[in-house]
């Protein structure tokens, strides 16, 4: 069963915190229970096609007007931080978690078990984002499959039956890597994760526990597929040595923060990377949802 394979997909969690205050509250915490897309045709990407590409990204990000509750769930990590610091400066209200204390933020620590502790992990919360991809952190291969699959699957149990409305899930596009550089892939593809890449494994699993919970309707679910590397600041910071896939930490914040409130189907696969030089994948679809 699905349930059997569960996992979380951040290490990370804290609990109420204002950080537009420059305050953090915390909580503590720890519980288990109880899918395919199709390939369009290959294309060969021409001039014109790398050019409409690169214009997807001339729009400016839609700001969310209402203010939320939002548990970030892997705060941590390096995807989890550069979240953390640009919803900082929005209106909404964080609740940082994580599977370890992290000194540098004030999150609720919880295990992610079939408990009490998730259930009041994510009281009052009105959407979650969730780290469903990092590769910094090396973990045996049992814990990493159980944290990424039964945890995930408790954590958004937890959300299902608590009334939240909305999880952002960060994974990324490197499960697209397989693909040739020169063909157009999009959202309709089919994910190619490698068998012996732990975390490309881990990240693949979370999309299809997530996309359970969607299709039942039990939560709306915007899967964020995010370039690589993820390089702090802003789109000038991108050197010319990073390859074509990579996403700067500003784009990464201003993503998240429109996924949170955009008009979206009860699950949506949505390509994130930001404007390089022959950019490798088309963030058509980010710009068409989220103003990106």
């Amino acid at each position: 069963m699905l349930s059997e394979l569960l996992i979380c997909g951040s290490m990370f969690l804290a609990n109420n915190a204002s950080i537009s205050s420059g305050r953090y509250t915390p909580v503590v915490c720890c519980r288990s229970p109880g899918p395919g897309s199709h390939v369009l045709p290959m294309v060969r990407r021409s001039i014109a096609d790398t050019h409409a590409i690169s214009s997807s990204q001339d729009m400016t990000l839609a700001i969310p007007t209402m203010p939320m509750n939002v548990l970030i769930n892997g705060s941590p990590t390096a995807i989890g931080r550069a979240v953390v610091e640009h919803l900082a400066d929005s209106d909404h209200s964080l609740r940082l978690t994580s599977m370890a204390p992290y000194d540098e933020q004030n999150v609720i620590v919880c295990s992610l078990e079939h408990d009490e502790a998730t259930d009041d992990l994510v009281e009052g919360i009105d959407a979650i984002v969730n780290v469903g991809y990092q590769d910094e952190v090396e973990m045996p291969v049992s814990f990493h499959l159980d944290y990424y699959t039964r945890r995930t699957y408790n954590l958004l149990w937890a959300a299902s039956n608590a009334g939240v409305k909305r999880v952002v899930n960060l994974s990324t596009l490197r499960l697209m890597e397989e693909y040739e550089e020169n063909l157009v892939v999009t959202e309709l593809w089919r994910s190619k994760p490698l068998a012996n890449d732990i975390n490309l494994l881990c990240a693949h699993l979370v999309e299809i526990i997530c996309k359970e919970y969607a299709r039942d309707r039990k939560l709306e679910v915007v899967n964020l597929r995010l370039g690589w590397p993820l390089v702090l600041g802003g789109k000038g910071d991108i050197g010319d040595d990073v390859g074509t896939a990579a996403l700067c930490s500003e784009d990464l914040g201003r993503a998240v923060l429109a996924a949170l409130e955009a008009d979206v189907e009860p699950w949506q696969d949505i390509h994130i990377q930001s404007l390089v030089a022959n950019q490798r994948y088309t963030t058509a679809r980010a710009a068409a949802t989220l103003g990106f």
